[in-house]
Order: C-alpha cells, then sequence, then structure tokens
C-alpha cells in the first residue's frame, strides 16, 4: 500500500559536514526521513509536510529556547509548528532545531547509542509539530507510547527505549 503524505527535508548547520561526521553519527535526509516516516505511518497521516531541521551551537540554543519558550538554557531539541497546516492546504511546516553540545553532553553522560539518540529526538520533534506535548502526565504518557511505537518500528531494542524514554526529550 503506498503512502499519500510526501516529506521535503532541509537540514543545515553552522557546523562543518566533516567536522560533524567526525564528531558523532550523523543521520542524513534519508534517515530523518525513515524516523519520520515512523511516526506519520502509527499515526496513519496522509499530509504533505516540510520539515526544516537545523543543527546548532549551544548559544543559538540558548537564545532560541530563551525567545521560543522563555528558559534561558539550551536543550536537546526545540521544535516549532507553523501552524499552517488545514483542511485546503494539507501543508504541514516546522522545524526540528538540535543543540549539538547538549546532545554530545547527553549521548556521553548516558552512554546513549547515536543511531537510538538521533531517532528519539527526531520522533520527539515531530510529535511536536503535529501538536502533541507533554505538560500533563496523561499527554506525556500518550507521546511516551508513540515514541516507544515508532522506536521499536525502526529496530531499537527494549534497553535503549527505556534510557531514551526518562526524561531526554523534554
Amino acid at each position: 500500500m503506498s503512502k499519500t503524505y510526501t516529506i521535503k527535508l532541509f537540514v543545515e548547520s553552522s557546523y562543518s559536514r566533516n567536522y560533524l561526521k567526525k564528531t558523532l553519527f550523523l543521520p542524513d535526509n534519508s534517515y530523518f526521513r525513515l524516523i519520520i516516516k515512523s511516526v506519520l505511518n502509527y499515526l496513519k497521516l496522509k499530509h504533505r509536510f516540510q520539515i526544516g531541521i537545523k543543527i546548532v551551537d549551544e548559544q543559538t540554543g540558548i537564545d532560541l529556547n530563551k525567545t521560543l519558550r522563555n528558559e534561558n538554557k539550551s536543550t536537546n531539541v526545540i521544535s516549532i509548528d507553523y501552524d499552517v497546516g488545514s483542511v485546503v492546504s494539507g501543508l504541514y511546516m516546522g522545524d526540528m532545531i538540535f543543540c549539538l553540545p547538549v546532545l554530545i553532553d547527553e549521548q556521553q553522560r548516558y552512554n546513549l547509542n547515536w543511531q537510538g539518540y538521533w531517532a528519539h529526538l527526531t520522533v520527539h520533534a515531530m510529535l511536536h509539530i503535529l501538536g502533541y506535548d507533554h505538560l500533563t502526565d496523561e499527554q506525556e504518557k500518550a507521546m511516551q507510547k508513540i515514541e516507544a511505537i515508532a522506536l521499536k518500528s525502526l529496530g531499537f531494542n527494549k534497553m535503549y527505549l527505556a534510557n531514551s524514554l526518562s526524561g531526554f526529550a523534554n
């Protein structure tokens, strides 16, 4: 059965690609697309998506988090839902902004698998773009359930899922 959604990705970074490749596993467009599709397939969504993916330094992460969430600290990922999706256009747009120094710190501190960690944060960010949140316990449990199912569909084992769902992407 073919899917009717379309995903356009735009990946940009203030870091050089060579630096990123030497430093860590950096997903390419096909990896991000695969992760996003796992969420869309589970939720049975058939829309068009335009997703910007940005990898930023710590100061940019702090500035964005302060502007967007009124928090004066960096965070691993920030999602922006441009709320342009509609029944008429069917186009949903958003950005996922990953703060590289925070990712490196968390990956090393918790000894996380890079592929699984990127997958978890991308699933989490995509859910925010789709309107999910974790402000209440009920919302958090709903998001974690979808995250776990999407990650499992991508082949990540229970050990990673237990670690990854303990509050990294909040």
